[in-house]
Formats: structure tokens, C-alpha cells, sequence
């Protein structure tokens, strides 16, 4: 890296810096510590892991007419949304996905399997339980006359904060690669009283099986997430600033603004560690600004870079705070500017931003692999798209690095094994297993409620001579719909599953608290 610093506090100020500064412009952002927010709640108890779930799929909620979740106060039985309970089971505001089945990547072809699921909630009277732990076991024999050499592959629906399957064969943990998909979901619109208003910036995650067996059927998705990721290869010129300076006794926010003009078909602005942005359409002239006291900034970096043309003359400047209006003097700091590759400067800031907020507690991946899935999103939906969605377009990296790590997915779980000739291997994927639910709203709201489902083939080429479920751990719930077929009269909690069928739910309802 080629690394320049330029000056340490005011410079002096263009006319036409100064003649922009007072005419109108657009605010476009501002934003405070939505990543550290979040990456709280995922380390909190009880209720705000049903709000993280919902900013996974939603996005923070900055935005007018943002929605918010199970704010119509539906009780239960009640229509949510418009939709109410079928005879499939209860609508639930937030859908986890489905138990996926083993497949086998290579050596297939030809292999006898059975497969057992057993879901046990031997943990549901604990407070703030959310899951069930569930065992997927599969027995695949090998009926030829000679070894065969196997891939597996083990699908989950989850995020990356999600501690991952436990694959095992024969009762040994398993040498494993984990890989994840990108982002599973969508992008929908903000709501008005018009309805939606035809936008990306809103996120909008699976809501049903269908949803999945859409997203899995063609293979496509598993073919990506098992491919190399996006290298990230685009120069891009970097400003980073430190050593932030604010007059003493100056109370509020004061404010450090980078300023300058640029033409946004040669040059794309993006930041990190930035608290908002303006810009003028008309002229080309933009301004990023952070908080300059420590308190407001947070304690990691700060960057403007600029992918494509760097930005030339530009000028630093104070105000009093956040809105940018009212200079300030005596407000500076120290600015480096260095040129990188996109791919180097995002792996320092997925370091930087695990650091910062604490994110490294909250990842249950390789922090590689969160890497690359940070790579995905910029690639598929991000700045270096070819189609950006307006959730990204303010070129906010720190909203792409928080929400990958939040953002629901399907990821892989894969081994190699033998299996001798004529005989056979047992796989088990250990793990827990987190439920649909609806959110509090508040009333007679009904949390006590989880959701369940699995599906028998979606993913998977193996051809199975059956599967069979199981229900451990009962005394603590109560099973308030199924369509497996437990014959509760009788005490039977485990049933074979029809072959042509291609999912199946189930409800259970947790212990009042007392």
C-alpha cells in the first residue's frame, strides 16, 4: 500500500467550498452505532433475540415508514398481516426454515439410506429457551464390492451467528468445511400510506418452505456458496482519519466534515465508521462527516475511500454538530491517505469491526468464511454490483459488514468418508435447532408458541428407504398442532414418514412462566 499523510487539522477553504457549504443540500444519512445495536442484542437475553431476528430480515428499522414487527397487535388466531391461520398450522411472523436432509456431494450414486430425526426438547421449561436439539442421523450402506470414497454435505438454515451443525460419523466428530450462500433472502420497499413505495431498502427474508424449495431446487445456490468467493480485486484510494482534535469546552457533538466534489460515473464514495452524509445532484459536490468526540465516533476506524477516480481537492471542516450547518472552529484531525485493493481494505475491517463491536463473540464461523460472505453481498447487492440496491447505495460498509453476520442463509456443512464395501457408515448432524415464533406484541400476544418443520428431500439426491421422527423430551411442552401422525392417545411419539411427502410441521407450546 502506498501511504501518504497529508495534513493534520484545517486547511484553507476553496471559494467554491465555502459558496456550496451555504446553499441547500441533501441530507442523505445519519446513523449511530446501528451495528453495535444489533451485535448487543445478539449477546442479550429473552426478547431481543426476536428483535435481532427481525433485523436480519428487516434491516435496523432507520427509514420513515420502516415496518415493524407484530405491531398490529394481532392476538392469537387473529389475522397478521393478512394472514391468517390455515389448516397447515399457525402463521408465524418469523419463519427459522426447515431440517434439511444429508446429501452426498460425490460417490452417491447407488448408496442405500435410512434416515432418523429426533427432535428433543428436554430444555423447553428453562427460562428464555428458544430450540430444540436435534439429532439427524443417517445410515448409508454400500452394497457394491468395493470401498467407496464419499463427499457429504450437511445444509442448515441460519446466520453466522449460529453455532453450526456437529457432524459426526461413527461416533467420531467429523473433519469438516463450512460453507455459507449468500443472503437468502430479498429486498422489498418501505411502506407508506400509499403502499410500497417500489424501493430496495427494505430487507425481506423467507417466510415459508416454498420459499426455500425456491431458493434450493435448482441447485444453483449450493453451487455458489461451495464456489470461490469474490477477491475484490477494484482499486480504490484511501482517506483514514485519526487522531480526532475538538475544542475544549464545547458541549454537544462536534463534528469533522470531509467535503468535496466528485462525478458519480467515475467515482463511487464509500465509508466506514462515518455518521452522515449530503450531497448535491446538481454540482457533485458531497460531504461525509463522523462525530468527532470519542463518545460519538465509537473507538474504531474511520475511512472514506473511493472506488474508481480519487477525489482530488477536498476540505476539511467543523461544525457544532451532526447536522452540519453551523461551522465550528478548532475541530481537525489526522488524515492518511494510502491506495489499496477493495478486497485488502474490507479484510482489515472485518477485523477492525469484530473488534469493535464485540463481533467476534457473537461469530460462530471461521472468521474467513465471514470474510468471503462479506465479499458475497458486496458483490451480488453491494457497491460493486452491477445492480446496487438502495438499501447499500449510501455505500455505508459498516451496514454491509454488520448484516452479513446477521443475515439469514443456508450453509454447508461438508466431510469426506469411506464406506467398505458392503457395509455401511452412520452420519449424525448435532445441533440446535432455532424455532418460527411471533414477536411480543404485547396483550395476549402468544410467545409461548414454536414452530417446527422439516422437509424430505429438498437438496438432497439420495434415495431414501425411509425416515423416521422421533419426539424426545415431551414433559415440558405441549404439541399444539403436528401433521406427522403421532398417535398421542396411544403414547406413540415416533412415526415413519410417507415417502411422497414433501414437508411436514409441527407445534409445540411452551410452559407458562410463573
Amino acid at each position: 500500500m502506498d501511504r501518504e499523510t497529508l495534513y493534520d487539522g484545517m486547511t484553507g477553504i476553496r471559494d467554491d467550498f465555502v459558496l456550496q457549504a451555504g446553499k441547500p443540500r441533501r441530507p442523505a444519512w445519519q446513523r449511530w452505532g446501528a451495528a453495535a445495536a444489533a451485535l448487543l442484542m445478539a449477546a442479550g437475553l429473552g426478547l431481543g433475540g426476536a428483535r435481532l431476528h427481525y433485523m436480519a430480515r428487516h434491516g435496523s428499522g432507520f427509514g420513515a415508514g420502516a415496518p415493524q414487527p407484530g405491531m398490529n397487535g394481532a392476538a392469537p388466531g387473529e389475522d397478521r398481516d393478512g394472514a391468517a391461520p390455515s389448516e397447515e398450522g399457525h402463521p408465524f411472523l418469523y419463519y427459522a426454515g426447515p431440517v434439511m436432509p444429508l446429501d452426498v456431494l460425490e460417490g452417491g450414486e447407488g448408496l442405500e439410506a435410512a434416515r432418523q430425526l429426533e427432535l428433543d426438547f428436554s430444555g423447553a421449561a428453562q427460562r428464555w429457551h428458544r430450540g430444540a436439539a436435534v439429532t439427524d442421523r443417517y445410515v448409508l450402506k454400500n452394497t457394491g464390492a468395493e470401498d467407496r470414497a464419499v463427499t457429504l454435505c450437511y445444509p442448515y438454515a441460519g446466520t453466522l451467528a449460529v453455532e453450526p451443525p456437529r457432524l459426526e460419523i461413527d461416533g467420531a466428530q467429523a473433519q469438516t468445511e463450512l460453507y455459507a450462500g449468500i443472503y437468502s433472502g430479498g429486498f422489498t420497499g418501505v411502506m407508506t400510506p400509499e403502499g410500497e413505495d417500489g424501493t430496495t431498502y427494505n430487507l425481506k427474508g423467507l417466510d415459508s418452505w416454498e420459499d426455500y424449495r425456491a431458493l434450493l431446487e435448482d441447485g444453483s445456490y449450493r453451487e455458489e456458496a461451495l464456489g470461490k468467493a469474490p477477491a475484490l480485486e477494484q482499486p480504490v484510494t484511501v482517506y483514514e482519519f485519526t487522531d480526532f482534535v475538538t475544542p475544549e469546552g464545547k458541549d454537544g457533538a462536534p463534528t469533522l466534515a470531509m467535503e468535496f466534489f466528485v462525478e458519480e460515473e467515475k467515482t463511487q464514495v464509500l465509508t466506514y465508521g462515518m455518521n452522515g452524509a449530503s450531497w448535491d445532484e446538481e454540482t457533485g459536490w458531497q460531504s461525509r462527516s463522523v462525530f468527532a468526540n470519542p463518545h460519538g465516533r465509537g473507538n474504531g476506524r474511520t475511512l472514506v475511500l473511493f472506488l474508481g477516480e480519487d477525489v482530488g481537492e477536498y476540505q476539511i471542516r467543523g461544525y457544532t454538530d451532526g447536522g452540519c450547518k453551523v461551522p465550528l472552529d478548532g475541530v481537525s484531525a489526522s488524515v492518511t491517505r494510502y491506495e489499496a485493493t477493495l478486497g485488502e481494505v474490507v479484510e482489515q475491517l472485518c477485523q477492525a469491526y469484530l473488534a469493535e463491536y464485540d463481533g467476534a463473540e457473537a461469530l460462530r464461523v471461521p472468521e474467513q468464511l465471514y470474510r468471503e460472505s462479506v465479499a458475497r453481498l458486496m458483490e451480488r447487492f453491494g457497491p460493486t454490483a452491477g445492480l446496487v440496491m438502495d438499501r447499500y447505495q449510501d455505500g455505508r460498509l459498516d451496514d454491509i459488514l454488520s448484516e452479513t453476520l446477521l443475515q439469514e442463509r443456508v450453509l454447508y456443512q461438508v466431510a469426506q468418508a469411506t464406506i467398505p464395501a458392503g457395509g455401511s457408515i452412520v452420519v449424525e448432524a448435532v445441533y440446535t435447532k432455532g424455532p418460527s415464533y411471533d414477536f411480543y406484541t404485547g396483550g395476549d400476544a402468544d410467545t409461548t408458541l414454536e414452530g417446527y418443520d422439516l422437509v424430505t428431500a429438498l437438496g438432497s439426491g439420495l434415495a431414501f428407504s425411509e425416515q423416521r421422527v422421533e419426539l424426545l423430551g415431551r414433559e415440558g411442552i405441549e404439541l399444539a398442532y403436528s401433521d406427522l401422525g403421532f398417535d398421542t392417545e396411544q403414547g406413540e411419539w415416533e412415526v415413519l414418514l410417507a415417502p411422497e411427502k414433501e414437508h411436514y410441521s409441527l407445534e409445540v407450546r411452551l410452559p407458562q412462566e410463573e
